[in-house]
C-alpha cells in the first residue's frame, strides 16, 4: 500500500477495525487486494478468500480518497489487476515440482 493513502478497513459490530489484505496489486489509481477471512462450519475452520476493487483519486483539497465506483479508463486497469489476484489465488496453490515442460 502506498504511504499517505487511505488503508482499507472494514465495519464491524459498527466500529471501523483496520483489516489487513494479504495481498495487493496496483496499476495506476486502481488497486486490487486480497483478503484471507477465517470461516468455521460443522466444526471445521477454513479460509475464504476476498477481493476488494478500489480506485484511488486526489480531491479538490489534495487529499487521497478512495472508491468502488470506477471509470470507463479504469476498467482496463481493473481487469489487470484483477487478473494477478486471480492469478496469485490460484497458482500458489499449485505443487512446485510440476514439470513445466513436456
Amino acid at each position: 500500500m502506498l504511504q499517505g493513502h487511505p488503508g482499507w478497513s472494514k465495519k464491524e459490530g459498527g466500529a471501523q477495525m483496520s483489516n489487513k489484505p494479504e495481498k495487493v496489486f496496483q496499476h495506476g489509481g486502481v488497486k486490487a487486494a486480497i483478503f484471507a477471512n477465517e470461516h468455521e462450519k460443522d466444526g471445521e475452520s477454513f479460509t475464504k478468500n476476498s477481493i476488494s476493487v478500489q480506485r484511488v483519486y486526489r480531491d479538490k483539497e489534495g487529499k487521497f480518497k478512495t472508491t468502488n465506483s470506477l471509470y470507463v479508463n479504469d476498467l482496463p486497469k481493473a481487469v489487470l489487476v484483477l487478473q494477478k489476484a486471480f492469478d496469485y489465488l490460484t497458482v500458489r496453490h499449485e505443487p512446485e515440482d510440476v514439470p513445466t515442460s513436456f
